[in-house]
């Protein structure tokens, strides 16, 4: 019979580290949505436009008409342009952008400076955009 030699003792030592996981694995969902702009840009109004000029010479009126069509009364916004048109500029830009998000309008909101120097033609984009 023969007799099998045990291997010789392991007299290396290894260590092995143990990783440590600090992060999961994470998983990002973004959603697109389709860019949408204004039916009519108040950048490219003139004048001449039909919206524009009535807006110009009639504030008041073109208040009420955007605020009528959004679902809103043609009396108080209109009134308080007419009363307080200084102050009425901060509710064009607040009235604006729920147009904009109601709408789902990718467009960037614009600033008081600019519906106080452009009011008209902010409302014409506007009047446009409820299809007045």
């Amino acid at each position: 019979m023969m007799r099998v030699k045990a291997p010789p003792p392991y007299t290396e030592q290894t260590t092995v580290e143990a990783q440590v996981v600090t992060t999961q694995p994470q998983y990002v969902i973004t959603t697109q949505y389709a860019q949408k702009s204004w039916k009519v840009d108040y950048r490219s109004l003139s004048w001449c436009d039909g919206h524009c000029c009535s807006a110009f010479w009639c504030p008041c009126c073109a208040h009420g008409s955007v605020s009528q069509m959004s679902g809103g009364g043609y009396g108080g916004p209109c009134c308080l342009r007419f009363c307080f048109g200084f102050i009425a500029v901060f509710f064009l830009v607040e009235e604006r952008e729920r147009m904009r998000q109601s709408q789902q309008i990718t467009d960037p909101p614009v600033g008081c400076c600019t519906v106080f120097w452009c009011e008209s033609c902010i409302l014409a984009s506007m009047l446009y955009e409820v299809g007045h």
